[in-house]
């Protein structure tokens, strides 16, 4: 009995955005970005990531995502080009996908433990071929690539380069404008269009993508936030990959719909596991049970 009133209650809280999200699919109106900016004008200088001693408000969080929009609109970025993520967790992570979204592109989120020819299976790909933002220990993954990258002045290799040290004043966005870009560009990135790949083992063994459409990370945002009753004032430590679904939609996805606050790990560790939990005050822990 107390299972089916669970299961009842949870129909109740989710109803109503279920029918809000079938209903902007139909008029083709909204996009994740858009739940963003709410979250964003609500908890405004609320905690939004924390990796080690950086720590990261909404609105420092939107900022540095506008600033990362504008570049790449800088670099010829366009609506429905597909921008190739290929970074360790961390906060830039986040920023990098907002900022994509943003100017109305499609995210592909790249394993970065994947070596060449995995990584040329994807840009092979005809959807897949506009920029990547990568983290410097992976410069070895793309030293014989045959595959132009656009002209980043080298420093997105150098030591004091992008996502290096202090991310909010890297060389490359340090001049680049933090104002919102036009709402106009994401006009056409709906609930139902895509808002990223990510990349699954296909029967080959080699990557294959899966289509994640914007309706789908706002349903895994209200779903497990419901489920597991996060609130803004939880504490989530996510040590589990960000591009995975698991990682980022339901794991960004609470911050996006609670006001959450997300503790970025850069990968699980058995011996600093529950030092970091303890050290952050999580009060809610996402772990590959596995």
């Amino acid at each position: 009995m107390s299972d089916l009133l669970h299961d009842l209650n949870l129909v109740r809280k989710l109803l109503p955005d279920i029918v809000r999200s079938k209903y902007y699919i139909r008029a083709k109106k909204g996009n994740f970005i858009d739940l963003w900016l709410t979250t964003v004008q609500n908890f405004q200088d609320k905690e939004c990531l924390v990796m080690g001693k950086k720590s990261l408000s909404f609105n420092d969080v939107d900022r540095v995502s506008n600033q990362i929009a504008n570049y790449l609109l800088s670099l010829g970025i366009k609506p429905k080009d597909t921008v190739c993520i290929m970074m360790e967790n961390s906060p830039e992570f986040i920023c990098t996908i907002l900022g994509v979204a943003k100017v109305g592109a499609i995210g592909a989120l790249l394993n970065y433990n994947l070596r060449v020819n995995p990584v040329l299976v994807i840009f092979e790909n005809p959807f897949s071929s506009a920029i990547q933002s990568i983290h410097s220990n992976l410069k070895q993954t793309f030293e014989n690539l045959q595959f132009t990258l656009f002209n980043t002045e080298n420093d997105l290799f150098n030591e004091e380069g992008f996502l290096i040290n202090s991310f909010l004043s890297n060389k490359i966005l340090k001049s680049i404008s933090s104002r919102p870009v036009k709402e106009e560009l994401r006009i056409n990135s709906h609930f139902g269009e895509p808002y990223m790949y990510i990349y699954t083992s296909g029967t080959t063994g080699l990557p294959k993508a899966a289509v994640v459409p914007h309706a789908k990370a706002f349903s895994a945002a209200f779903l497990y936030s419901s489920n597991f009753s996060v609130q803004s004032t939880d504490r989530i430590y996510n040590c589990l990959p960000l591009y995975h679904s698991s990682g980022l939609l339901i794991g960004f996805g609470f911050t996006v719909r609670n006001g959450s606050t997300m503790i970025i790990s850069k990968k699980f560790s058995a011996t600093s596991f529950w030092k970091e939990c303890c050290e952050s005050k999580a009060t809610v822990v996402m772990v590959n049970p596995y």
